[in-house]
């Protein structure tokens, strides 16, 4: 069974194509693509292609732009316990840091993978995730 599920950022699109085969469930494909403010074209484009041909089931998320497609929808921390749930760990780690362009969450975990406790930056950590992400490029160039 293929599953896609696609997180509409506030300037990025990212998404994660997995087969689960068993109990196990294997990443197939992700990307990440910034947007530019026009997050419906990289929508459209990504579903009229034959990148996600043959997915059974899809899932949204993302705070402001997560309703623009009519498909299931789930709030970010729910989509994050699902995920951390279904990859396999050498190490259990006790927090998810999620930067993204206007704000950085941190998800502080139990033993068994659930988000006890959420903690997230000012107004004046905007645009801190996306200095992040410049800053990762520079150091692969």
């Amino acid at each position: 069974m293929l599953s896609l599920g696609v997180c509409i950022g506030s300037s990025n699109i990212s998404y994660v194509l997995t087969s689960r085969e068993d109990s196990r469930t294997r990443t197939l494909a992700s990307d990440s693509i910034i947007h530019e403010g026009n997050p419906g074209r990289i929508i459209k484009d990504l579903f009229n292609s034959d990148r996600f041909k043959g997915t059974t089931r899809l899932c949204v998320t993302g705070r402001k732009f997560r309703h623009f497609l009519d498909a299931p929808s789930i709030s970010e921390p729910e989509a994050i316990e699902l995920a951390y749930g279904s990859i396999e760990k050498e190490l259990p780690s006790d927090v998810i840091i999620s930067a993204g362009a206007e704000t950085v969450m941190v998800y502080r975990l139990t033993k068994d993978g659930r988000i006890e406790d959420v903690m997230t930056g000012n107004k004046c950590a905007s645009g801190t995730g996306e200095f992040f992400l410049q800053q990762l490029r520079l150091r692969v160039q």
